[in-house]
C-alpha cells in the first residue's frame, strides 16, 4: 500500500510540472492543454511596434459567477484565487502590485452620429512595456475587447514573445483589463484617485455602505461585470449597486473612479462619495474626466486638473463633436511624458467607436502610427 501511495504522489508531481505554451511562451501554471488552447496570443505584425502590441483570444470559460462569488476586495484576494483556482500555483502572481496611474477619458460624438470613446492610460514603467488587445466570448454574455497593461505586471518589451517568459498570468487576464468596449455599445474605464484626509474612510467597503447580502467585487471585476452583463450605461448601473465595492481591501489608501459611456450618448463618471453620512455610488452626468472627484461634494480631490481644463476646452469649443482623428489629437494634447511620477507616462491612447464596434489605438504616445481593428 504503501509503494501504491508513493507511486500516486510521484503521477501527481509530474503532472503537476507539466508546461504548457501560450503562443512562442512556456504556461507551466495552467491547469491542463485545453486551458492553453483556449488562450491564444499573437504578436502585432507592425515593424514599429514589435515586442510591444499583442492580441489576445480568450475563449475559456473564466466562471464570472465562481469569481464574484469568492468575494474578492483587492490584490491579495485576487493573487489567492487565481493561484489556486485558475492557475496551478501562484508564484507568477508575486508581481502584481497595488497600482497607480493616471489618466484621462472622454466621451462625444462623431460629426456623423456615431458615439466615441477616448481614453488615455498614463503609467510610468521602467521601459517599454507590452499592451494586449484583448476578445472575450463569454458563453452566458456579451463579447467585449479591452485593454491589458503588461507594465503593471513587471513585463518588459518583447518578453510575450521570447520564448522563455512564463505567460501563466494570462489565464487571468480578463480580470487584468483597465478599459473596454463589448459589441453592445457600452465601454467603461477606471481612473486613479489619490489618497486624502478629506475621504479617510475611503469609499470601497467604508463601513456605512457595506451590505452583508451583497457580494464583494473590486475594480477591474466590477469592469468585467459591466462588459459581459450590461448593455447601457443605466444597466450597468444598476448591476453595480448590487454589490460591494472595494479598491484593495484597506482604508485610507487609494481609491477609483470609474467613466461609463453607450452609443446612445449617455455617460457619467461613477464615483462612491459621503452623503449624508452614508458612503454611496454616485453617478454624476458628465463626459470627461482625469484624476479628481467629479461630485460636487469632493470636486477637485485629487490631481489632473491640467489635463481635465484642456478636454473641457476642446469638448465646449466643438460642443462635443469631435471626429476619430480629432479625438485621438486630442488625447495626443492630454498625454503625459515619463516623468517621476507614477501617474505619468502614456502607454496607450484608444478611441471606441461605440456606435460601430471598432477601435483605433496608439502604443507608446506613437502618434504617427494608429492601429485600427473591431470586436
Amino acid at each position: 500500500m504503501k509503494r501504491w501511495v508513493l507511486f500516486c504522489g510521484i503521477i501527481l508531481v509530474l503532472s503537476a510540472c507539466q508546461t504548457y505554451q501560450v503562443g512562442k511562451n512556456p504556461a507551466s501554471m495552467l491547469k491542463n492543454e485545453q486551458q492553453a488552447q483556449g488562450i491564444v496570443l499573437t504578436e502585432s505584425q507592425e515593424p514599429e511596434l514589435n515586442g510591444l502590441l499583442y492580441y489576445l483570444d480568450y475563449e475559456n470559460d473564466y466562471r464570472l459567477d465562481k469569481f464574484i462569488n469568492a468575494d474578492i476586495r483587492g490584490l491579495k484576494d485576487f493573487k489567492l484565487y487565481a493561484g489556486t483556482k485558475i492557475l496551478s500555483f501562484g508564484k507568477v502572481l508575486a508581481n502584481i502590485k497595488k497600482l497607480k496611474y493616471g489618466c484621462s477619458a472622454f466621451v462625444c460624438q462623431s460629426q456623423t452620429g456615431d458615439i466615441l470613446y477616448g481614453r488615455n492610460f498614463d503609467f510610468t514603467s521602467e521601459g517599454p512595456a507590452p499592451v494586449i488587445i484583448a476578445n472575450t466570448h463569454p458563453q452566458n454574455g456579451y463579447r467585449s475587447v479591452s485593454i491589458i497593461s503588461m507594465s503593471l505586471l513587471k513585463y518588459p518589451m518583447g518578453s510575450l514573445s521570447d520564448g522563455k517568459t512564463d505567460l501563466s498570468i494570462l489565464a487571468a487576464s480578463p480580470y487584468l483589463l483597465m478599459d473596454g468596449m463589448n459589441e453592445k455599445g457600452l465601454a467603461i474605464s477606471v481612473l486613479y484617485l489619490d489618497p486624502s484626509d478629506t475621504i479617510n474612510k475611503i469609499w470601497y467597503g467604508g463601513t456605512e455602505q457595506y451590505d452583508p447580502k451583497k457580494h464583494d467585487i473590486m475594480t477591474s471585476s466590477a469592469m468585467r461585470v459591466v462588459l459581459d452583463r450590461a448593455a447601457t450605461v443605466d444597466e450597468a448601473l444598476a448591476l453595480l449597486n448590487q454589490y460591494n465595492m472595494f479598491a484593495n481591501g484597506k482604508k485610507n489608501n487609494c481609491s477609483y473612479h470609474f467613466l461609463l459611456g453607450d452609443k446612445t450618448g449617455k455617460s457619467v463618471v461613477l464615483e462612491y462619495i459621503p452623503i449624508n453620512g452614508k458612503w454611496v455610488m454616485a453617478p454624476v452626468n458628465t463626459n470627461f474626466v482625469t484624476n479628481f472627484y467629479v461630485h460636487s461634494n469632493l470636486f477637485g480631490v485629487g490631481h489632473g486638473q491640467d489635463r481635465f481644463a484642456k478636454l473641457e476646452e476642446k469638448l465646449k469649443k466643438t460642443n462635443n463633436v469631435l471626429s476619430e482623428k480629432e479625438s485621438m489629437n486630442l488625447l495626443q494634447t492630454v498625454s503625459q511624458k515619463p516623468s517621476t511620477e507614477k501617474t505619468s507616462n502614456t502607454q496607450w491612447s484608444v478611441v471606441y467607436n461605440l456606435s460601430q464596434g471598432t477601435y483605433s489605438i496608439c502604443i507608446g504616445r506613437n502618434y504617427d502610427k494608429v492601429v485600427r481593428g473591431s470586436l
